[in-house]
């Protein structure tokens, strides 16, 4: 978003150049940019940035074969049973 660009200017562009240096695909970019904003986007919680990672990387461990169909999908909802159980202690 423009917003974030004029916020965190800095980070997006080491940002950019770590990924394009590293070739990392969408899902990894993704992760990548939910790290560097942890914490310093208003109202998002490390929670939140932590489980968008997660997701992020099960995706890629789907798209390269790691996991199959199936079991992404058994993996997605075991997580957000866990992280939902997690939030309400």
């Amino acid at each position: 978003l423009t917003s974030d660009r004029t916020q965190f200017v800095d980070v997006d562009l080491e940002m950019i150049d770590i990924s394009d240096a590293l070739d990392l695909s969408g899902n990894l970019k993704d992760v990548q940019k939910a790290l560097f904003r942890m914490g310093k986007k208003d109202g998002v919680s490390d929670a939140y940035d932590l489980n968008k990672c997660l997701f992020y990387i099960l995706r890629e461990m789907k798209k390269r074969e790691i996991v199959g169909h199936g079991k992404f999908w058994e993996v997605s909802e075991t997580l957000d049973k866990m992280l939902n159980e997690g939030e309400k202690q």
